[in-house]
């Protein structure tokens, strides 16, 4: 097996730049890979992309390799440490807000879509009919706060300290749900 600890003749091909030796050497690894980096990066498209990044990387580092250690711990690292610059570049992307659409959703079960919205139904029973009015007005129906303001007989100015205090008092009753489902307050 390629895993253990000296696949030498591969080894030695792939060292002297023999990329069908080298190919080989991943072809017996690429399913542990994939799975790393997969749990990793839980993006099909970031995995593969991250892939192919630390595959090359292997490729250009075949010289360095030593065989005090397995082939495939050497490549468990590279794509490990790949993967993990792999995230730290998104997270920046994140930070800054730019290009934080998501790729694309992992798909998810009814029942995790049944909860979540279970969670939201009964954070939102847990506000004001005046707060919860609001939120729903203005983060779920997308009315401006003149609009709202005509629907809820307000000034604008008290939608805005209205939609500010009923969004905290929606996160901490969101918090409550998901942290204790019976619905039972602190």
């Amino acid at each position: 097996m390629v895993g253990s600890r000296s696949p030498a003749p591969l080894v030695e091909r792939a060292q002297r730049g023999d990329a069908e030796a080298f190919t080989e050497l991943l072809r017996a690894n690429d399913d542990r890979m994939r799975g790393l980096s997969y749990q990793l990066l839980r993006s099909q498209a970031a995995m593969d992309d991250a892939l192919q990044e630390a595959y090359i990387k292997a490729f250009t580092k075949m010289s360095d390799f030593r065989s005090d250690a397995a082939f495939s711990t050497w490549l468990y690292r590279i794509v490990y440490t790949t993967c993990i610059d792999h995230i730290r570049r998104r997270d920046r992307r994140r930070e800054v807000g730019l290009q934080s659409v998501p790729e694309q959703a992992e798909p998810r079960s009814f029942e995790d879509e049944t909860t979540e919205r279970d969670h939201v139904q009964n954070a939102l029973s847990q506000l004001s009919p005046d707060h919860r009015a609001t939120l729903l007005l203005i983060d779920r129906d997308g009315l401006s706060y003149d609009d709202a303001s005509l629907v809820l007989d307000i000034n604008p100015g008290t939608v805005a300290s209205r939609l500010n205090r009923a969004r905290a008092a929606f996160k901490i009753a969101l918090n409550d749900t998901t942290t204790n489902p019976e619905g039972t307050n602190r």
